[in-house]
């Protein structure tokens, strides 16, 4: 308890990746930060574990409000394992919110600016998947992939090409006000207007305005080809997860301090704004105090300001062998052609089924989120029974499957210096955290920079080392020289005594 201290700037309470972008933000400009997270892992819903830590993140959801309906097939499987090897149970990495990320989106460019890039690797996502009429088929989202699809037109080809290229350089009319409108503009196919809203702009609400729907489209039209000819998004190795634990050590790395299995115990109040909080301290009857200017939280820590709780969307993770996902992908109920593409490592998959938009990830051990010859889905939808009838497809021949829902929680008559962080949102990457993290940053710390670039290790200059300057001396070593400077001018008048009695 006596490494925590007693005042600090900010207290950020989680290590969600919002929470951590923010913290890291604040200690790279030498403000005082203490992150605490009651869980005994990084991450809160933005988490990654393996089969052996899975118990602790069950627990944890217990008593959390933004994860519910949780269920895990087969049940035993927590108890037992044994439908793994015990080396496979580590080489899991089953990441919560797995996301990849637009090549051009703010959370790339926020890894980029800051160097946080050094704490983790990235892979280019190798194709986009989608299902039309109960068919799987590659998106012809690239030049390449448009000429080379036998499941589209020669004429679909023209308009879809024409629509890449000319989309965000039309002047949108005033009597245009949806995408929807937009689309009708350039007289793309159903099969076509299926490839964009499912694939591209991930969204299929009829009343999507015009103004977001390009919003999306720049996006995805500005990360296509970054970084692969082929691909617009990129992929964390071992998952999304790593996203939160690299902010969070860049925020140790500053002198931030982060500790785990440090609940928050007692918020203290005073003319509605927060002065010190009471954290419960492992194997200690005594909580630790701590007063602080701000606090910021994720919902689960401000339990008693909670008013009600909103379904969000839905989300299924299933664990299958390599064969059954390309069993899966070639079924011949699905009718997939031949000429679809190389069968997928990383790969995105989307579908409109019943007005219903679905999407998520299948990803395979080059992924290093599974062991070698297993595989992991992961799809997410806002219809529940939808998102059943389309992910029982891979869960027919499963090891393993969990599925949760996501929920928005809404509070009430929060204390002025009290920050909410978001919660997990339904589209892919995390734009949402970045923004949120940068406009607080900016809101509280107005005259600093965010996020600037960590310095290179050998750029940093030591003040002992700089020409001219002496290093301090350690006490003892001032004792010690003390010492034998007296000794020294004790001898030597012994010396000069002797040689005056000599003469």
């Amino acid at each position: 308890m006596d490494e925590l201290p007693k005042k600090v700037d900010f207290v950020v309470c989680g290590t969600g990746l919002p929470c951590s972008i923010f913290a890291a933000a604040c200690a790279r400009i030498g403000k005082s930060v203490l992150q605490i997270d009651r869980n005994t892992f990084y991450g809160s819903e933005w988490s990654n574990f393996n089969m052996k830590e899975a118990k602790s993140w069950k627990a944890s959801c217990e008593s959390s409000k933004v994860i519910s309906n949780l269920k895990f097939t087969p049940s035993e499987c927590w108890d037992t394992f044994e439908m793994f090897l015990r080396t496979e149970q580590y080489r899991f990495n089953i990441n919560v919110d797995n996301s990849p990320l637009f090549s051009t989106g703010k959370m790339t460019e926020l890894l980029i600016q800051s160097k946080a890039t050094r704490y983790l690797s990235f892979k280019n996502v190798a194709s986009l998947k989608t299902v039309y009429e109960d068919e799987f088929m590659s998106v012809p989202a690239s030049r390449a992939d448009l000429f080379a699809s036998k499941r589209v037109t020669v004429i679909e080809k023209r308009k879809m090409m024409n629509f890449l290229t000319k989309s965000l350089q039309e002047e949108p009319s005033e009597e245009i006000s949806t995408f929807d409108q937009f689309l009708e503009r350039f007289k793309l196919t159903e099969k076509l207007k299926s490839f964009v809203k499912s694939s591209i702009i991930f969204s299929n609400t009829e009343d999507l305005s015009l103004y977001d729907g390009l919003a999306k489209l720049k996006k995805f039209i500005s990360s296509l080809g970054k970084y692969s000819a082929a691909s617009a998004f990129l992929y964390a190795s071992y998952g999304s997860g790593e996203l939160a634990q690299a902010f969070a050590r860049m925020c140790a790395v500053f002198g931030g301090i982060t500790v785990l299995e440090y609940p928050l115990k007692e918020i203290f109040l005073e003319d509605d704004l927060v002065t010190s909080l009471s954290i419960s301290v492992p194997e200690s009857s005594t909580p630790h105090k701590v007063r602080c200017d701000h606090m910021i939280a994720e919902v689960n820590y401000l339990e008693s300001y909670h008013n009600n709780t909103e379904e969000d969307f839905h989300q299924v993770i299933i664990i299958l062998t390599d064969d059954d996902l390309k069993k899966i992908i070639k079924d011949e109920k699905l009718a997939l052609a031949e000429d679809s593409g190389p069968e997928p490592d990383h790969c995105i998959i989307t579908a409109i089924v019943d007005g219903h938009h679905i999407w998520g990830l299948a990803l395979d051990s080059s992924s290093s989120t599974t062991p070698k010859g297993k595989s992991i889905v992961t799809l997410r939808c806002r219809h529940k029974p939808t998102l059943d009838k389309f992910s029982s497809k891979f869960a027919t021949d499963s090891l393993w499957q969990m599925e949760f829902t996501n929920s928005k929680v809404h509070l009430n008559d929060l204390p002025a210096n009290v920050q909410v962080s978001p919660t997990v949102q339904f589209d892919p990457d995390y734009d949402y955290a970045v923004s949120w993290a940068e406009n607080l940053f900016k809101k509280l710390c107005p005259e600093e920079e965010w996020l600037p670039p960590m310095p290179e290790p050998g750029d940093i200059i030591f003040p002992t080392d700089e020409e001219g300057e002496k290093k301090p001396e350690d006490p003892k070593d001032a004792e010690e020289s003390k010492d034998s400077t007296a000794k020294n001018t004790e001898n030597s008048s012994q010396e000069e005594s002797a040689n005056a009695k000599e003469t």
